[in-house]
């Protein structure tokens, strides 16, 4: 999921994120190109499956993982494969 633009932000629920990589230059499974928008963005039951260090990546990796872990408490998990 690529946040293009500066305060972008989405809910995101029941859901599955499979990246499979392969780009020239690795961009993660949630990436962004600007600082989201950290009140709008969150996840609830989110399954992800990518590469080792390919998960949060871009200006926003940090909040990105605070949004995506949550304390446990949204039931997100992450593979690695």
């Amino acid at each position: 999921i690529y946040f293009k633009n500066a305060g972008i932000g989405g809910h995101f629920k029941n859901g599955t994120i499979i990246h499979n990589g392969g780009q020239i230059e690795p961009h993660g499974a949630l990436h962004s190109n600007d600082i989201i928008n950290e009140a709008t963005t969150s996840f609830e039951n989110v399954a992800m499956t990518t590469g080792m260090g390919l998960d949060f990546t871009g200006t926003s990796a940090a909040a990105l993982e605070v949004a995506f872990d949550d304390g446990g408490a949204a039931g997100n998990t992450i593979t690695y494969k």
